[in-house]
């Protein structure tokens, strides 16, 4: 007869019950053995093959979490000055659909410390764990100080609390308290005895990375072996050798803020130092190292010609060390274009050449020579200029070395903006400009402040160079947020889309233009949203229409788009009992919309009693609220400055409260819906006429 193992026997019963049994939840009660007291402790459940503990909540003094049937769980519950809990446990859910109650006693620790009288010394119990685990920690160094006199005091294991220390205390006295163990971050901190209360002390494990380092011959990236050192301005130190047959040197370093100094040193080759940042857990290709070591210098000769002749010219070379950016060689017109310079192959460089009236030359050297010789030869040809330019680079302010900077430029008559990006090179960008004008332009760059100028370029003659230097101050960037703003102009009798206006959007504190695109009817600006602009739409049959938009304000009411409709200077003045009513005006209304209507259409004059004539309408958009479970909506009632402020303001909420109710009447749920009224504050037009005053006295459906 064969003797079957629990766990064999545990897998027959689950496949009996199955294990795609329902989940279901358990409540879990934490009481003081003693007392019955209901405590609220750390409590994890963890699968038994598992280290992931399950989610949780607290749910009315219970810890609430979902397990499956017949599975063993592992349940931890700790909590100051109480032993920790540590037990298997497999669930069986209630005959009932409610939680599955259990109940876990802790026993308090300071059943077993002795106390004593308040005016003597007591034996105190601290206990050290691991803050993630919530395991007893007993290989850790304890140090208790008395601040009053410097001195020690005595620390012994505790003779009956496994794992635990004791120490003579009194209560009276803070005492500084000092926990260090392996692998995990020192504690420093204070501690009062507190009638005769254990004390627990939480450590959290110090994080490490895995490095792979490797040392190959610059020239050749063959393997070669090294001997590594890693050290910090602290403690802590690494080192190994790599050999022809093992290639890697691999240590688990502790992340910290401080960086790691690198040592490389191979028989015959240079000495190798760096610096290594290892501040955050880093990716497998961030945590491997290919260090290139080199015998000697290799030397690069660079030649300049002029592309159309082949022949020599005078001109100014910099290559530059990608590691530090430090140009390693920097000659001013050369008569020949020519300089030999050595380089050190296991170091990256940029070659920039310039000459007056041609292109310029920027290249990563290592795309020109993927591998290094002993010599090196580099031939330049230079185009000459037949274009014009704009010459764009961008310094900072205090040091005057060359910045990365983003340059936007506009140009006066046509408001067309491009952006370019030079980088930290003293050598300029060049960016090509093919029509007389007067160029704006900004240079940004993160941490600096952005910096304006004029290029006047409205005379220029072929191959003509235009340079803008901009001297950049270091300081706070404001973030320059831009979105997208849409309107519609419409005929306000009419409803339709009014095409051929002219439209002019600027920045109301500068006057600076605004390029915008308008195309039958829409316009479509983008629009900072730190800032306010002015929209000034003609048309010689209608009246002028200016409005202002506060980016920030329309933006936080998803404004971002609106219908506008405009007073025809020819029109017919339509009586409010026949008033036109489109009843498709909702038809197409999209997320971010925001669409205007005339309250005569919905009101009589200083009345909120909704209109029979916009029954249909809103009828009509009802259904489509229905149909689009995703929409929601926001009613705005706006009225003119005409009379009491505060009877305007009152009107404006009424009826824009009378109009959702209409909606919610029709089944549309209240919580899709939002009204409010803003009464004379925010008008589209001024009240100097009663054709502007009726524009203003409107109600505003913003689409969410």
């Amino acid at each position: 007869m064969k003797v079957i193992s629990f766990i064999s026997f545990f897998f027959f019963v689950n496949c009996l019950l199955g294990f795609s049994q329902t989940p279901f939840r358990v409540g879990i009660e934490v009481r003081d053995k003693q007392t019955k007291k209901i405590l609220v402790p750390i409590i994890s459940v963890l699968p038994s093959n598992s280290t992931t503990e399950l989610t949780g909540q607290v749910v009315n003094d219970l810890y609430v979490v979902q397990v499956q049937p017949n599975l063993p769980y592992q349940v931890v519950v700790a909590f100051q000055e109480y032993k920790t809990y540590r037990q298997a446990h497999v669930f069986e859910p209630s005959q009932s659909n409610t939680l599955t109650p259990f109940l876990i006693e802790l026993e308090p620790l300071k059943s077993e410390v002795s106390t004593v009288s308040q005016n003597t010394t007591t034996g105190h119990t601290i206990l050290v764990i691991d803050k993630t685990q919530k395991t007893v920690l007993t290989n850790v160094v304890l140090t208790l100080k008395d601040p009053r006199t410097g001195q020690a005091v005595a620390i012994s294991k505790h003779p009956t609390i496994n794992g635990s220390w004791r120490a003579e205390l009194k209560p009276t006295v803070v005492y500084d308290i000092e926990v260090k163990a392996a692998d995990y971050e020192t504690y420093r901190g204070t501690l009062k005895v507190e009638g005769g209360h254990a004390t627990e002390i939480a450590l959290t494990t110090i994080p490490k990375q895995e490095l792979s380092f490797q040392a190959v011959d610059a020239l050749t990236g063959q393997a070669i072996p090294a001997d590594f050192k890693l050290t910090d301005e602290i403690k802590e130190s690494y080192s190994g050798s790599t050999t022809s047959e093992q290639r890697l040197f691999m240590p688990t370093v502790v992340v910290q803020s401080h960086p790691y100094h690198l040592t490389v040193i191979a028989n015959g080759y240079r000495k190798y130092a760096t610096k290594l940042n290892i501040d955050t857990q880093q990716s497998s290709e961030r945590s491997s190292h290919i260090i290139r070591l080199s015998k000697s210098d290799v030397y690069l000769q660079v030649s300049t010609l002029a592309e159309n002749t082949n022949k020599p010219i005078a001109a100014t070379i910099r290559i530059v060390d990608k590691s530090d950016k430090r140009a390693i060689v920097s000659l001013k017109n050369t008569p020949d274009g020519r300089a030999s310079v050595p380089l050190n192959p296991a170091h990256h460089y940029v070659v920039e050449v310039t000459s007056d009236g041609f292109m310029p030359y920027q290249r990563a050297l290592e795309k020109s020579h993927p591998s290094l010789e002993e010599n090196n030869e580099l031939v330049v040809k230079l185009a000459p200029i037949t274009e014009n330019f704009l010459s764009l680079s961008a310094i900072d302010s205090t040091s005057a070395t060359p910045i990365s900077a983003k340059f936007r430029i506009t140009a006066n008559s046509t408001h067309q903006t491009s952006e370019i990006t030079a980088l930290a090179s003293a050598m300029p960008i060049k960016f090509k400009i093919t029509e007389p004008d007067i160029y704006q332009i900004e240079a940004i760059a993160a941490g600096y402040s952005s910096k304006k100028g004029i290029i006047d370029a409205e005379e220029m003659r072929i191959g003509q160079v235009f340079s803008f230097q901009a001297k950049l101050k270091a300081g706070h960037a404001v973030p320059n947020i831009v979105k997208l703003f849409t309107l519609k102009y419409f005929d306000s009798q009419t409803q339709r889309p009014l095409a051929q206006l002219k439209v002019k959007v600027f920045e109301e504190s500068t006057r600076r233009a605004i390029p915008a695109k308008f195309y039958k009817g829409v316009l479509e600006v983008k629009l900072a949203l730190s800032k306010t602009y002015v929209i000034e739409a003609y048309h010689p049959n209608y009246e002028e229409n200016t409005l202002s938009i506060e980016t920030s304000a329309w933006a936080q009411r998803g404004e971002f788009l609106t219908n506008l409709y405009l007073l025809s200077l020819n029109h017919t003045t339509t009586s409010a009992a026949r008033a036109v009513i489109n009843e498709r005006i909702f038809d197409n209304i999209k997320a971010g919309q925001s669409v205007t209507i005339e309250d005569n259409v919905y009101f009589d004059q200083s009345s909120y009693i909704l209109r029979s004539e916009s029954h249909r309408q809103l009828t009509r958009l009802a259904n489509i609220m229905l149909q689009n479970p995703a929409i929601q909506i926001e009613i705005v009632g706006h009225t003119d400055n005409v009379g009491d402020p505060r009877l305007n303001q009152a009107l404006s909420e009424q009826r824009a409260k009378v109009i959702a109710s209409f909606l919610t009447n029709l089944q549309v749920p209240e919580n899709r819906i939002k009204h409010r009224g803003e009464g004379a504050s925010k008008p589209l037009a001024s009240n100097d006429s009663e054709e502007n005053r009726q524009r203003n006295r409107r109600v505003q459906f913003l689409v969410k």
